[in-house]
């Protein structure tokens, strides 16, 4: 679990103790709906830490999907591999990595938008080596 997640997991955890033990001085009536409103907070948040890994997942898919036909359209005759950055949240933007097999050394990051694929970085794994020609610039 990302550190961010944990935090945010413990601050509903805070919030929702916090609204029950207000609950408990409140008059009865009050009481009833503090409580509906503590079970409200609970139920969605369970959902929506639940169902996140699923959806961000399933994004990444997608993005890894669409650079790859893109990768394939721009480079026919070569081969990569396509890796995600390990995110943890819902983005409209995913960044992805490749190696293209030809330039083992090399790690180009990609931004897969909607609309967009676009070439934002890149870099050489080994630090040491001078005089590398970058293959894949755009």
């Amino acid at each position: 679990m990302h550190p961010t997640t944990v935090i945010e997991i413990g601050l509903v955890s805070a919030l929702v103790a916090l609204l029950s033990g207000a609950a408990f001085l409140l008059k009865k009536t009050y009481r009833k709906f503090v409580w509906i409103v503590v079970g409200a907070i609970v139920l969605s948040s369970l959902a929506y830490y639940s169902t996140r890994p699923f959806i961000v997942k399933s994004q990444q898919a997608a993005a890894v999907e669409k650079l790859d036909s893109y990768l394939t359209g721009k480079y026919r005759a070569e081969t990569w591999v396509i890796t995600d950055t390990d995110a943890h949240e819902l983005q409209e933007v995913i960044n992805l990595h490749v190696i293209f097999d030809n330039e083992p050394s090399i790690v180009y990051e990609y931004e897969v938008a909607e609309e967009t694929i676009e070439q934002l970085s890149f870099w050489n794994l080994h630090t040491g080596e001078s005089g590398v020609v970058f293959e894949h610039l755009e």
